[in-house]
């Protein structure tokens, strides 16, 4: 079949004729998703009814422009695109149990159907998104050698620590940081928090993501932080 015709690769989809004929059913006019990716995440976000949308998609403003500041290294729109994941669906283990939230996360992203995903990405977001300050002295990616890249453990620590930073820069969700400003300039990056009135609450969270941010990254960081003066 591949010499016949000429493919190099075969895709195989998540669904069957079965999904196929449902999202016709409850959906004519539009059977076909834009985005099965989306679709998929937007599905499991609605089953936490305690997460807001708004926060998610402010969290993912905050780790790109943090993201941004640094030079193209590697495949760009996929790490981005693991950030955005791991950013949505950071939180689903907590609707089994608060406090072993990470784990609960993890074993959700590893056997959910998210669709839009290769298996290697699927793996990587579900490591990403259940990061914690205890997993940079771990070896995230030896479970799943056969299916990750030589190169992937260094980006789960890298992204999972920069995931950690953003969701604290906004762990009191009512966006007193409201964006921040990133320069990096040889090894010392420059981090300016905006925001309108003067951050009280939430120092620990974010001193605790920043350490394992900077010593995962190599870096001096410089905080700013917003203030009424």
């Amino acid at each position: 079949m591949y010499r016949y015709l000429g493919a190099s690769q075969a895709i195989i989809s998540g669904e069957g004729l079965r999904e196929g004929m449902l999202h016709d059913l409850l959906d004519p006019g539009q059977p076909v998703r834009d985005s099965a990716l989306e679709f998929s995440l937007n599905t499991i976000v609605r089953f936490d009814i305690r997460t807001s949308k708004r926060h998610l998609d402010h969290i993912y403003k905050l780790a790109l422009s943090l993201f941004d500041a640094f030079d193209a290294d590697g495949d760009r729109d996929e790490q981005r695109m693991l950030i955005y994941v791991s950013i949505m669906l950071h939180r689903t283990g907590s609707n089994i149990n608060y406090y072993q939230s990470k784990r609960h996360t993890r074993y959700w992203l590893m056997n959910s159907p998210i669709r839009g995903l290769t298996h290697r990405q699927l793996i990587l977001g579900a490591l990403i998104a259940s990061y914690s300050t205890k997993s940079r002295k771990q070896k995230l990616s030896q479970t799943h050698k056969d299916i990750l890249l030589a190169s992937d453990e260094e980006w789960i620590h890298k992204l999972g620590t920069l995931v950690q930073l953003s969701i604290a820069l906004d762990s009191t969700e009512i966006g007193i940081v409201s964006g921040l400003e990133a320069r990096l300039h040889g090894n010392t990056l420059d981090l300016e928090l905006q925001g309108a009135g003067e951050l009280l609450i939430g120092l620990e969270d974010i001193e605790n993501a920043l350490k394992a941010f900077r010593n995962v990254w190599g870096l001096k960081v410089k905080l700013g932080f917003p203030s009424n003066a």
